[in-house]
């Protein structure tokens, strides 16, 4: 009998393909290279001369006709106008699909300007892209901060999902006596282990299995932003100790982001000791923490990690709420920018005032925040001489048609057809 020729039909590996844009970004994915040789590693900045510094690692180079491997100097709009040029280069590098992880220090430089566009290119060749963003210390000055939080909001249109990682809130974490330099391989330790994590998600021995079709089925195509830990433990109870140290993780974007999430990965690891009541234990831990959201549990053996446990969480916030924030972090994003009529907004010259930084935490969360004209205050009381370019209105319900008598889309007690600024009883100046 001649054997079945579809089941002897090799059974392609699943494509996961790393890409280091920028200085940063290219040095993270050098580091990553060498730690699954399933995985393909790439290198991409305007800088020539810093790419050969990554023996061993593939490269390519960005704007080579422009910048003529010089580099972009630190000028992000200069990145993404070689970007947009090159963008026949740069779809070479992102053929085929699967799984794609960008690494990017968001610093206003090379990697701010090329990630998006790159991003983008895979998205449209059906790729899931996820970016792993670092953002600059508070040191490195107020404009590279304002360039990153830019770029974070640009990258929220391009890829599937964003995980920002604060060096800022790394460096809270860190012992005092810490030395610049221990606390800069700490960040990229950091980083590369939530690399690690989604690559082990991927590369190792199933037991319950989660990998990118699951990815795609809850990320691709909701462009959101969400936050990442990965943590280690070993020891009789180590499943209770990583437990803690994600809920006390300084990285989940805000303290009530488990409460608050639409979608949790929990992806384990550890050796031929993993127990099933670990992860049973751990995936009750984070269902009874966010009682809402999606969770999705993938567990997976290595040899090497024989008495050891280890984490990644990786949580997005719920398609209908803001993207949580802390507010140290936090973007100077105004109300008008996070209101679906701020385009409109812009255009007509309506300016509304910046939120209070205690309060960007609370977007979404059913917190009120007072719109002012321009000139006005956070507290809606207008600066001398401003005027007011609104009129209040009042808005009463119309009849709905055929629709009238349906109960309208109903999330924690809140009618969602209704615009948000009169649900929250914001009044338009």
């Amino acid at each position: 009998m001649n054997p079945d020729p579809v089941s002897t039909m090799p059974v392609p590996a699943p494509v996961v393909r790393i890409i280091g844009v920028g200085g940063a970004g290219g040095r993270l994915a050098h580091a990553l290279s060498p730690v699954d040789p399933a995985v393909s590693a790439l290198a991409v900045d305007t800088d020539a001369w810093a790419l050969r510094r990554l023996e061993g690692t593939p490269t390519a180079t960005v704007g080579d006709s422009v910048l003529r491997g010089l580099g972009c100097g630190g000028d992000a709009l200069q990145a993404t106008m070689v970007a947009e040029h090159d963008q026949a280069r740069l779809k070479s590098l992102v053929s085929g699909t699967g799984l794609l992880v960008l690494l990017v220090g968001m610093g206003g430089g090379a990697g701010s300007g090329i990630v998006p566009v790159l991003a983008r290119l895979a998205r449209d060749s059906g790729w899931v892209v996820a970016v792993i963003a670092t953002v600059p210390f508070e040191f490195e000055g107020p404009l590279r901060r304002a360039n990153a939080h830019q770029g974070l909001k640009t990258l929220r249109s391009a890829a599937d999902l964003v995980i920002p990682i604060s060096l800022q809130g790394l460096m809270r974490s860190a012992a005092e006596s810490a030395t610049a330099e221990e606390l800069l391989r700490w960040a990229n330790d950091y980083v590369l282990g939530v690399a690690r994590e989604l690559l082990r998600m991927i590369s190792g021995v199933p037991l319950i299995p989660l990998g990118i079709a699951d990815l795609a089925r809850v990320f691709k195509g909701r462009q959101t932003e969400g936050g990442a830990a990965a943590v280690e433990a070993s020891g009789e109870l180590r499943s209770k100790e990583v437990w803690e140290l994600l809920r006390a993780h300084p990285l989940l974007r805000s303290p009530n982001a488990l409460a608050e999430a639409g979608v949790i990965v929990l992806q384990v690891a550890g050796g031929p000791d993993l127990k099933i009541e670990e992860l049973e234990w751990l995936e009750k831990q984070v269902q009874d923490a966010a009682p809402h959201a999606q969770v999705l549990l993938g567990a997976v053996t290595q040899p090497v990690l024989a008495g050891r446990l280890t984490a990644l969480l990786v949580v997005a916030p719920d398609a209908g709420m803001a993207t949580p924030a802390s507010a140290s972090d936090a973007a100077p994003h105004t109300e008008a920018e996070r209101s679906p009529m701020g385009k409109t907004a812009r255009k007509e010259a309506l300016m509304f005032e910046d939120l209070a930084p205690a309060s960007i935490g609370d977007a979404g969360r059913g917190g009120g925040g007072m719109l002012s004209g321009r000139g006005g205050t956070a507290g809606g009381k207008p600066r001398s001489g401003a005027r007011n370019f609104q009129q209040q209105f009042d808005f009463a319900p119309r009849w709905r048609g055929r629709f009238e008598g349906v109960e309208g889309t109903l999330r924690g007690g809140e009618n969602l057809d209704e615009p948000t600024f009169a649900r929250r009883g914001v009044k338009l100046n």
